[in-house]
């Protein structure tokens, strides 16, 4: 293999997940725990999987400061100075959790454009994409862009510094073109990094927000619990997406206390989110790496 994640003493885990060539997960994902691990341990992990001859997997291990993938092999092996694992194949697959990683992509170039309507019957057009990263804290973040044709028009767009970790999808600071920021403490996890059907997770932390001079313009308190409620298809301008997860759930952000429900779509992401009298948007156009969804004529 070409490349090893960089596995350091005070990570607790790495990740270890198995799928197809064409991007289609076999695995949910494993966690791995390292404490007490030095760099002659190896570990035996049986993911309950079965693998075709002839056919080419994919094995990721990952921690929070990198990641490598190799393609070629059905036995699976990978290694770094720091752990090894070897997957061990069974024909079945007991895994009933959901993995959120597979449901909000974060590749480079993807494009989102949603319509947006609120309760007094206005609309306008909010577009987000991923580009270009930037390192916070030792994690290389993804920015996912916003241009707004309505709330946004003093600022005209906006960025958010994102990525997986294993907490989960993690905000870690909003960035407004006239220099002034917010910062989360701790990040702010917008959905977990896996969860099961009927289960809840619950987040909290406290949002500071600065001037372009690093100057205190104000600080609150953030909180979001949201339940999995189902898998369902969902129909929305953009088409028809099937197997989505829609979770259900309150977000208080600024005193304010808001219901709100959202629904995911395998590796695209929100395809709708409502907030209960007040507002909702759908996806209406949407674009990865040659998979474009738009309405039909």
């Amino acid at each position: 293999m070409d490349g090893f994640p960089n596995i350091y003493p005070e990570e607790t885990f790495a990740y270890v997940r198995v799928s197809t060539d064409d991007g289609g997960t076999l695995t949910r994902l494993w966690q791995v725990a390292l404490d007490g691990r030095d760099d002659e341990t190896s570990l035996d992990v049986d993911h309950g999987l079965w693998l075709e001859d002839g056919k080419k997997y994919v094995l990721e291990a990952y921690s929070e400061s990198g990641t490598t993938a190799d393609p070629e092999h059905s036995a699976l092996n990978s290694r770094t100075a720091g752990f090894s694992l070897t997957a061990i194949v069974d024909e079945s697959d007991s895994s009933d959790r959901f993995f959120l990683k597979d449901y909000f992509p974060l590749a480079e170039g993807i494009v989102w454009n949603y319509l947006q309507t609120y309760a007094d019957g206005h609309k306008d057009y909010e577009v987000h994409c991923i580009g270009g990263t930037q390192v916070i804290n030792d994690i290389v973040i993804h920015k996912m862009w916003e241009f707004d044709s309505g709330e946004l028009d003093w600022y005209d767009y906006a960025y958010e510094c994102i990525a997986w970790t294993k907490e989960g999808l993690t905000e870690y600071k909003s960035i407004r073109p006239d220099g002034s920021y917010n910062i989360s403490d701790p990040p702010a996890i917008w959905f977990p990094a896996s969860i099961r059907l009927g289960e809840t997770f619950k987040h909290s932390c406290e949002i500071t927000e600065y001037d372009r001079y690093d100057r205190i313009v104000a600080t609150w308190p953030y909180s979001i619990e949201l339940t999995l409620e189902r898998v369902e298809d969902i129909e929305v301008l953009a088409g028809n997406f099937t197997q989505c997860l829609r979770f259900s759930g309150t977000e208080i952000d600024e005193g304010q206390e808001a219901e709100i429900i959202y629904w995911l779509a395998p590796g695209v992401g929100e395809v709708k989110r409502v907030f209960l009298n007040d507002e909702e948007r759908e996806l209406i156009y949407f674009t990865d790496r040659g998979k474009i969804y738009y309405p039909d004529d």
